[in-house]
């Protein structure tokens, strides 16, 4: 009886529980103004500002853009170690991660990046 209501229990409780992959997370990668260092987190600081200030969840759709103006002063190489890095941070890695020359999108794994060890 106890294993039949357990299982009642886990299957009723689940419809209540939302993945939010419906929403997206978008961030805008820009040149930092003329004068300004990025010793203070540079592109890591700028999606965990972001993802605080728009309010994103977990599991919600991290969509991070390379601004235009940015994509001008850096080269592919450069963008897609820095997707790398944003994605081995914020992404979950049991979904699908897509990296175009402008475009990273993927699960967002929680509101903090992960820690470096």
């Amino acid at each position: 009886m106890k294993n039949t209501l357990a299982l009642v229990l886990m299957v009723f409780g689940s419809f209540g529980v939302s993945a939010n992959m419906d929403n997206q997370c978008v961030v805008e990668l820009k040149p930092l103004p003329e004068g300004l260092s990025s010793s203070g987190g540079g592109d890591r600081a700028t999606i965990e500002y972001t993802i605080k200030k728009n309010d994103c969840e977990r599991n919600n759709v991290l969509l991070v853009m390379v601004n235009s103006s940015l994509s001008e002063t850096v080269t592919d190489a450069e963008v897609k170690n820095s997707f790398t890095y944003i994605a081995s941070a914020f992404c979950r890695f049991d979904r699908n991660v897509l990296m175009s020359h402008n475009f990273l999108s993927c699960v967002l794994y929680d509101t903090e990046g992960r820690k470096s060890l």
